[in-house]
């Protein structure tokens, strides 16, 4: 009995992390799938769900403004998910101080200059100075770009924390556009996100988009230790499951969808990024990946990233138990890469104590040899632990010397596998003792590659506040 759980442990854990990528690589140069992207000009309605998100959703804002996307055809809807921080009010000063300045392009009808600096000021014009806008890097106050009408700006209110699902059902009601382009507050956009991504609904079987998010460490590089590392061997992951047919989720930073295949979510949902877009492979559509529409992210501690894993595994679960079609072959067409890519990492995380637990109690060379290198990998992934912590992060991020530096990295990949499988224990607990999911603020915007010290950081809106008025504006 020993050696079926053993070998068959060994032969699954071998399949999800080799054989299916080979499986990928295979397929991918036999039956490549192209997509037909072409610039069009859909219009397009980008939903941003927000709680409390006061510290980054000026950033947001302004990235959703600086996107090269034709502003008659862009829309802003802002779904307010109850937030008991002032959220909404800055949503409205910004949106009263922007329509104003807008009203003053249009008259003119020529490139604005950038408003006179107040006296005793240094360069910061009154709105600059009301909001704290001016430091932004991209932002139209800093360096003004555009002689055209700006996107509307569409507020949806709810007087209760709900979740997100719920906020993105109200958005994705209020919005008009035919493409729906789903953002996170947190994550920074590049300025040709919005006009990469539609580009592929050119495509007349492409049904859903996914962007890709890049992860930064504190100095803005792209993050090399281990979750670097698992980052990057996802992305590659989904970049031959998109090649070959569709991938199985999309990334919440940055993905969308066609007006027309989007299905209300069901309020408690976790996993509002892979229900979506699997929703679309359903309907007989494809959902693509494109690296040109890219997010920024900075690396998370070792916790926050923990807690994150652990939603999104219990997000997985609570999938599999209210979309069971997904692993009916006859009804999904991609049911061997959702079951080899999210199901087996999940089943992985109990194979792996099964496979210790076996190699312990079988007798021979081969047996032992197991046993060592697993008890030598789980040693290691403790050591990595105790030293990613706290201000030791500092060696891994850059601040360290050469084989300090290097140790940690090489100590941060068994570290980040075993949290990574240990999330997936504890995502099923959470499935099973807290199945209503209510999600927290995402935390202040990230800075795409600025260094410490730049004078162009951006800076939070200021705490200072009015009070909201109307439902809906125009910018």
């Amino acid at each position: 009995m020993a050696q079926v759980v053993f070998w068959s442990s060994l032969a699954i854990i071998a399949y999800v992390y080799v054989g299916y990528p080979l499986y990928l690589l295979a397929r991918r140069r036999y039956g490549l799938a192209p997509v037909d992207k072409q610039p069009c000009r859909l219009s397009v309605s980008i939903v941003i769900a927000a709680y409390n998100e006061r510290e980054a959703i000026v950033d947001k804002l302004e990235d959703c403004l600086r996107q090269v996307y034709p502003p008659s055809k862009l829309e802003i809807v802002i779904a307010l998910d109850g937030p008991s921080d002032g959220t909404d009010r800055v949503v409205e000063r910004w949106a009263s101080a922007h329509r104003r300045l807008t009203s003053a392009w249009d008259a003119s009808r020529r490139r604005p200059t950038t408003p006179a600096p107040a006296r005793g000021g240094r360069g910061r014009g009154p709105h600059r100075a009301f909001l704290g806008l001016g430091d932004h890097p991209w932002s139209p106050l800093r360096s003004p770009r555009r002689a055209w009408p700006a996107p509307r700006l569409t507020v949806v209110r709810s007087p209760r924390h709900e979740g997100k699902a719920g906020a993105l059902n109200r958005g994705v009601a209020a919005a008009r556009g035919d493409v729906i382009v789903f953002a996170d507050a947190r994550q920074r956009l590049e300025s040709a996100a919005v006009r990469e991504l539609i580009a592929n609904f050119h495509d007349p079987e492409v049904g859903a988009v996914s962007g890709e998010v890049i992860v930064l460490d504190e100095n803005g590089n792209v993050a090399g230790d281990g979750i670097g590392l698992y980052w990057r061997y996802d992305r590659w992951l989904r970049a031959l499951e998109s090649d070959i047919h569709s991938l199985p989720g999309a990334t919440g930073a940055l993905h969308a969808v066609r007006r027309d295949l989007y299905t209300p979510l069901p309020a408690d949902t976790i996993l509002d990024d892979v229900a979506i877009p699997m929703g679309a492979v359903l309907r007989g559509k494809r959902a693509v990946l494109d690296p040109a529409a890219r997010a920024y992210d900075r690396e998370q501690p070792s916790s926050a990233e923990l807690r994150r894993k652990v939603r999104t595994l219990a997000g997985n679960y609570q999938l599999l138990a209210r979309m069971p079609e997904l692993l009916m072959p006859w009804r999904d067409p991609i049911f061997l890469q959702f079951a080899s890519h999210k199901v087996g990492r999940l089943v992985v995380a109990f194979l792996l104590p099964a496979l210790y637990a076996s190699s312990w109690m079988l007798r021979g060379e081969l047996y032992t040899a197991f046993l060592v290198a697993q008890t030598a990998a789980y040693l290691l992934a403790v050591v990595g632990a105790y030293r990613l912590r706290g201000d030791r992060r500092a060696h891994l991020s850059g601040g360290g010397g050469g084989p300090q530096r290097l140790l940690d990295r090489l100590l941060s990949v068994p570290y980040h596998f075993v949290m990574l499988n240990w999330a997936a224990v504890l995502g099923l607990y959470r499935y099973v003792t807290h199945p209503q999911d209510l999600w927290q603020a995402s935390g202040a915007a990230v800075a795409v590659a600025p260094a410490a010290g730049d004078p162009r950081r951006p800076r939070p809106a200021r705490p200072r506040l009015l009070h909201a008025k109307p439902r809906e504006l125009r910018l």
